[in-house]
């Protein structure tokens, strides 16, 4: 993931393990519907979006207006801040958990066959800008972290909203998440099926012998499920960005 900057090391990182041992090795496992997180939830979170975002404003402002400039550097500064003990809580610039899965059989005919490969599989990052919002977006497999920096219906977004001191984050909460970041995502997932889909047949072929190889393990996988899903969804429309490649791993 594009999570490195000239001094990212200088703020952080010990929440990381507790992120990973308490919530995101649970939730790919499987282990439970729902995950208790301490103050290390929102620590975490806010330096991921503190990285996202100062990688993303030292390569230049981007699509971002003067104004919405002037406040992605005043939520970068909140967050650093906040990281370093100085804030207790970040303010106007919340941050947010959403837990990812599968798409739904019933969702219509414009998402993309990669879509639940993408939403459990894929890490991504990125700073997203519109007329009037700014969000730092960073998927971690089935966790999805949004920074707010500029949000119009802040309010909306309540129950994905991390606390300072403890929260629950459930995988069965319908979460609030705006149309237009879901037309994001989806755009996200039609681009990485074009990169599978660019692949050259040496590339193709080395996967497909790995996938082989390999086939006991891939079909307990969250990779495998999301397939599945794609499949049950999308029909062969879900195989078109590998070829036979994924295919022939699920007539395996």
């Amino acid at each position: 993931m594009p999570f490195l900057c000239s001094n990212c090391e200088q703020v952080f990182s010990p929440w990381e393990g507790k992120f990973a041992e308490l919530l995101f090795l649970p939730l790919h496992r499987n282990e439970s519907d729902s995950f208790t997180y301490g103050t290390w939830g929102l620590k975490f979170a806010s330096s991921v979006m503190w990285r996202v975002l100062v990688e993303s404003l030292e390569h230049g402002r981007g699509r971002l207006t003067p104004e919405q400039a002037r406040l992605a550097g005043v939520a970068a500064q909140t967050w650093r801040a906040f990281l370093l003990g100085k804030v207790r809580h970040p303010g106007r610039f919340e941050v947010h958990a959403i837990p990812l899965d599968v798409v739904p059989p019933n969702v219509g005919p414009d998402v993309s066959p990669f879509l639940s490969r993408y939403l459990l599989s894929s890490a991504d990052a990125e700073v997203i800008s519109g007329d009037k919002e700014v969000l730092v977006y960073a998927k971690l497999c089935r966790i999805l972290l949004v920074g707010h920096v500029v949000v119009e219906a802040q309010a909306r977004w309540r129950a994905s909203r991390l606390s300072v001191a403890q929260g629950v984050l459930s995988a069965n909460h319908d979460y609030y998440r705006p149309i237009g970041l879901q037309q994001y995502m989806n755009q996200r997932a039609k681009r990485g099926a074009e990169a599978l889909a660019s692949q050259s047949a040496r590339q193709k072929a080395k996967l497909r012998a790995r996938l082989e190889a390999d086939l006991p393990r891939l079909a307990g996988s969250e990779v495998f499920r999301a397939l599945r899903a794609d499949v049950a969804r999308s029909g062969p429309h879900a195989f078109a960005v590998t070829g036979d490649l994924s295919e022939a791993a699920t007539k395996k």
